[in-house]
């Protein structure tokens, strides 16, 4: 599920006039699968940590947490992405949110997601085709991009 498609839909022509509603609703609707016990996803830039306490009640209900992280080396990387995003015709994030949720989602994913994943992948998403930079399962940890890795873990 993603709240940016949410919004998209409910409000074509001002995408940002419907973001906290279309994130209402993706909750909802994840809350609805998890109590029908229905396998699901999301994408998030996990620049806060609401999903948290959600993970670990629905950790506690039998669902293992798969996290996959698309990675890009700076917040310059991703400010450059949205504006071609919206040259094609997509929608805007202001520049300065976009560094506020680089930072924190960086920050969140080793605080906060990655001790709560059941099986995780980070995916260097830098250039023309993405490389798995590692993955993990519990304790167990594979690096395979090891000069990005020491970026992401510092």
């Amino acid at each position: 599920m993603n709240a940016d498609l949410i919004a998209r839909g409910l409000s074509p022509l001002d995408v940002d006039a419907a973001a906290l509603k279309a994130g209402i609703l993706m909750m909802k609707e994840l809350r609805r699968f998890a109590g029908k016990g229905a396998d699901f996803g999301t994408e998030s830039t996990l620049s806060a940590r609401t999903y948290a306490p959600l993970i670990d009640q629905w950790k506690s209900e039998g669902y293992l947490f798969h996290l996959f992280y698309i990675w890009l080396p700076n917040a310059d990387m991703a400010v450059e992405r949205v504006a071609a995003r919206v040259r094609a015709g997509g929608h805007n994030i202001p520049t300065e949110v976009l560094r506020r949720r680089y930072d924190r989602g960086l920050k969140n994913l080793k605080e906060t997601y990655l001790p709560r994943a059941d099986v995780w992948t980070i995916l260097d998403n830098s250039g023309p085709s993405y490389r798995v930079v590692a993955c993990g399962r519990g304790e167990q940890k594979e690096v395979f991009q090891p000069e990005i890795w020491e970026q992401i873990d510092a």
